[in-house]
């Protein structure tokens, strides 16, 4: 009995402990007061067609505010998208020359620090690792609408016309961004950018996961308790 009971106080722990288990939201290297954002790519589908920047704004706000670990921040989402009357940097209110904000993904790695002016900036050419999905996961070269050359510039090919340019999410060169052109009506991914966030210390645990061990406790107990009562 003793095992069975150990086994199953493991399979509760477990459960609670992995509830939102996935992705990296507070990213590990960073002190207390440090500053960053956070990029994901949605995963769900959107097409290209609307010459609206908001309309891209919206789709990855709720595709944030559908995930548990994303809506927890907090924060206000916007697209990384060009469209033809609505650049890149006018729409997340990043700037050309700033060299110091730290972008990470949802497996807490570093994508690029400052948006535009180093070889390791957002829309510098190159990045230091790939942007993955809400959870954390890494779906292989999924396309992406941005309408958005690597230099941060709105492409020819923009978002809302009948051909747009697109990236693949997984590349750390250019192609995270300018990859290719597709036709518009087609539906594909939008890359989902945080307000900045502040790295505070380790969060308290989740509600869900302190009444889980809770209530693992309690009936754990109680077994233990009619065991011991059966065999008096």
């Amino acid at each position: 009995m003793p095992v069975k009971i150990g086994l199953f106080a493991g399979a509760l722990f477990a459960t609670a402990s992995s509830a939102y288990a996935g992705a990296i939201l507070i990213p590990p290297n960073l002190n207390p007061g440090d500053t960053y954002r956070i990029i994901f790519v949605t995963d769900s589908t959107i097409n290209a067609t609307s010459a609206n920047a908001a309309d891209y704004n919206a789709f990855v706000t709720t595709a944030a505010q559908n995930d548990p670990g994303l809506a927890a921040l907090q924060t206000t989402w916007t697209a990384l998208v060009s469209t033809g009357s609505t650049g890149v940097f006018t729409n997340t209110g990043l700037s050309s020359s700033d060299s110091t904000t730290a972008f990470y993904n949802t497996q807490g790695q570093l994508i690029a620090q400052g948006a535009n002016g180093g070889p390791n900036s957002l829309y510098g050419g190159s990045h230091l690792a790939g942007i993955f999905d809400p959870n954390g996961a890494a779906p292989l070269d999924t396309i992406v609408w941005t309408g958005t050359m690597s230099d941060g510039s709105t492409s020819r090919f923009y978002l809302g016309i009948s051909s747009s340019l697109g990236g693949l999410n997984n590349l750390s060169d250019a192609s995270w961004t300018s990859a290719d052109t597709h036709t518009s009506a087609q539906t594909h991914t939008i890359y989902g950018l945080s307000g900045i966030l502040t790295a505070a210390a380790t969060p308290e645990p989740s509600t869900f996961t302190t009444t889980a061990l809770a209530a693992a406790a309690l009936l754990l107990f109680a077994i233990a308790r009619k065991h011991k009562t059966g065999s008096a």
